[in-house]
């Protein structure tokens, strides 16, 4: 586990739910939620939403593009 990541994650852990609930509200089933997760996207710069949240820690902009998806904005 790279360091830090426990804290970063335990920090964040509302916001890690809010996108879990979100993703779950979206795609129904847990293969789909990490299909999302693993698949780039164009709005993180074709980064993959995972290492967004694990590695670069931009918790923020996940859950971003996700209550905007949910609010219908076009990000």
């Amino acid at each position: 586990m790279p360091e830090g990541l426990a804290e970063y994650l335990h920090d964040n852990f509302a916001k890690l739910d809010r996108i879990f609930t979100i993703l779950f509200e979206m795609f129904k089933t847990k293969k789909d939620v990490f299909d999302w997760l693993g698949r780039p996207h164009p709005d993180l710069g074709d980064r993959r939403p995972i290492n967004v949240i694990m590695f670069d820690r931009e918790m923020d902009a996940v859950l971003t593009i996700l209550e905007n998806a949910i609010a219908g904005i076009p990000n």
